[in-house]
């Protein structure tokens, strides 16, 4: 990259700057399937989903979740947890 600096009267310098990104960032991966769970209506449950993710960089990891029905009562933590 090139940097020029400018004195406002005419007078300018122009330098450079390397960058190199040694190491980028990797993303999360699934280390095992998350098993299907089979359950009574009415019966409580309770998974910690995140023993089946991991980041390469042991970063710390946040979960979210699609399609949990409302009226199910169940909730779901950043931490990946299911209740």
């Amino acid at each position: 990259m090139s940097i020029v600096a400018n004195d406002g009267k005419g007078g300018s310098v122009t330098g450079s700057l390397y960058l190199t990104v040694s190491k980028p960032n990797e993303a999360p991966v699934a280390v095992k399937v998350v098993p299907p769970i089979l359950t009574d209506e009415g019966e409580d449950i309770s998974l910690d989903v995140s023993i089946n993710f991991a980041d390469p960089e042991m970063d710390q990891l946040s979960f979210s979740i699609d399609g949990l029905p409302r009226e199910s009562g169940m909730t779901f933590s950043q931490r990946g947890q299911v209740d």
